[in-house]
């Protein structure tokens, strides 16, 4: 809880001790659990519990965002919950920016609720590093909502991370990372039921100048225009070359209502795909489902589960 008074790392309850020089973050020592009492219920009896609001998120917004590194040291922390569907930028940490390196830990049994930017693991991730962020169990909110990020923003990466379990929503509802700008996913997955309206997606809602590389996705999703199993939409700004997705398949089944719906992908623009794989017969022929939604140019490679495999 410490961690929210000192943002940039600097200090732990106003002392130094085991920094070499200067410090400048945080790691954990130990497995933590929010079921404080080890009843198997999170509950007023809990020290988060904040009178049904549970964990309160490190990092409100950009002023208050989290500036150090957390190295989890592969710990475990279990039974995250937080019930605060009136707020935005919502998860463990709320807003990071600027971190040269945060991640290194699992998250199990997370039940997670917030309003606008919600992830299991951060609301908004600003200019910084994440990499080996396994999360599993619920996330829901209204917008930008994921399994571990709901927006991952200006020249952040995200690497070797996973989400299972359900994410739910209205829109930009994605399995990983509900919005995705200028910055890179690899080596990432996302298994379990996704349901929102517009912009849905097994993994990323919304790409905008950014790359997905090496990730898959499976599980149900669900949604009415722009709807895909690895993206809703990958556009492009006007000041960049392209967005990027490739070595990626989905064995998602994907439902959408509207135009743009996709096995893959359900809008492109501007953007190249390679290498990328859906499976054909988890669909009817009379679904007439394509890898990439409204475009006559599919890129996309259509196999079987058996093919795929």
């Amino acid at each position: 809880n410490e961690i929210r008074n000192r943002a940039m790392g600097r200090e732990f309850y106003g002392s130094k001790k085991g920094c070499a020089s200067t410090c400048n973050g945080f790691e954990l020592k130990n497995d933590l659990d929010f079921d404080t009492t080890g009843d198997g219920v999170v509950d007023e009896n809990d020290e988060f519990w904040n009178d049904g609001l549970g964990w309160e998120p490190i990092g409100s917004g950009n002023s208050s965002a989290h500036l150090s590194i957390f190295n989890g040291n592969s710990r475990t922390i279990k039974n995250l919950t937080i019930n605060r569907p009136n707020t935005n930028n919502v998860g463990l940490f709320g807003y990071i920016r600027q971190s040269t390196l945060v991640g290194n830990v699992s998250l199990e049994s997370v039940n997670v609720t917030g309003k606008k930017y919600v992830g299991g693991f951060a609301g908004v991730v600003n200019n910084s590093t994440l990499q080996t962020i396994y999360i599993d169990g619920q996330v829901q909110g209204l917008e930008e909502v994921a399994g571990v990020i709901g927006s991952l923003e200006e020249n952040s990466s995200l690497t070797k991370s996973s989400h299972i379990g359900a994410v739910t929503g209205q829109d930009n509802i994605g399995g990983l990372v509900g919005y995705v700008y200028k910055s890179t996913i690899s080596k990432v997955f996302h298994i379990g039921p996704v349901a929102g309206d517009d912009y849905v997606s097994g993994l990323v809602a919304e790409i905008s100048d950014g790359n997905i590389e090496h990730a898959y996705s499976a599980g149900n999703v669900t949604g009415n225009d722009y709807v895909g199993g690895i993206a809703g939409t990958a556009l492009f700004d006007y000041d960049a070359v392209s967005s990027q997705i490739k070595n990626v398949y989905s064995i998602a089944t994907v439902t959408g209502n509207a135009e743009h719906v996709g096995a893959l992908v359900g809008n492109v623009e501007r953007t190249t795909i390679t290498q990328a794989y859906w499976q054909t017969d988890a669909y009817s022929e009379e679904s007439g489902m394509q890898g990439i939604g409204d475009t006559q140019n599919d890129t996309s490679i259509a196999l079987t589960k058996l093919e795929l495999q």
